[in-house]
């Protein structure tokens, strides 16, 4: 089984096996492109994706899964501000919408 890879640029850097220089250029590629850059909302939340035209896709949206991804992610990296600030919206998230939580355990027919 292959992998189909579109993206010549991409393609072109992918191995089976990586020396350091592979990675410090893959590492390149990606800062070029700001693959590895997130931008938050003014919540310290992240939206799905960042592109412009995001009002069909659902993409501009923030998804709880991911930003705790992303949270942990900055964590590892040693920024513990973002990571917090990440937890600290999607705690203050639920606590503004826990009562449509509970109605909906108090009376499941809700969710539709």
């Amino acid at each position: 089984m292959s992998t189909q890879i579109n993206n010549a640029e991409l393609k072109s850097i992918i191995k089976a096996r990586y020396s350091l220089k592979d990675l410090a250029d893959i590492q390149q590629l990606l800062r070029a492109h700001r693959s590895l850059e997130f931008i938050a909302t003014g919540q310290g939340l992240f939206p799905a994706a960042a592109i412009a035209d995001s009002a069909n896709t659902g993409y501009k949206y923030v998804w709880v899964r991911d930003n705790i991804f992303v949270a942990y992610a900055h964590y590892l990296m040693g920024d513990r501000t973002v990571a917090l600030k990440t937890l600290l919206g999607l705690m203050n998230y639920f606590k503004k919408f826990e009562y449509r939580f509970r109605d909906i355990i108090n009376q499941p027919e809700l969710k539709e």
